[in-house]
């Protein structure tokens, strides 16, 4: 944004257990009303769409199990197992990859 303060509730409280599935499971945001006017989904730049969306886990097992108990089928996020990060390390928890494509090309996030 252009120097709004965003707001947010998360539904679930991360700080004090971990997330399901090692952070695969899917979860809501809840913006502040005082923030209605410019929440990302409205000031997002034009032309951006969402290609894919998916996951890696360390346990790939558990994140799976996790899913499918919230109503989410595995093969939708593309899990994968989470490997080598290319700094020799292999990340100790799941995460969420977005590709978008842009007016600049595809962007990944995550």
């Amino acid at each position: 944004t252009s120097g709004q303060l965003l707001r947010w509730r998360l539904s679930y409280r991360h700080f004090y257990e971990p997330l399901p599935g090692s952070g695969c499971a899917p979860f809501l945001i809840s913006w502040d009303p005082s923030c209605a006017d410019f929440v990302p989904a409205r000031v997002a730049p034009p032309g951006c769409e969402l290609v894919s969306l998916r996951a890696e886990a360390t346990d790939v097992a558990a994140a799976e199990a996790t899913l499918r108990a919230v109503g989410v089928d595995p093969a939708l996020l593309s899990l994968t197992a989470r490997t080598d990060d290319g700094l020799g390390a292999v990340g100790h928890s799941a995460r969420l990859i977005a590709t978008l494509r842009t007016p600049k090309g595809l962007v990944d996030f995550g």
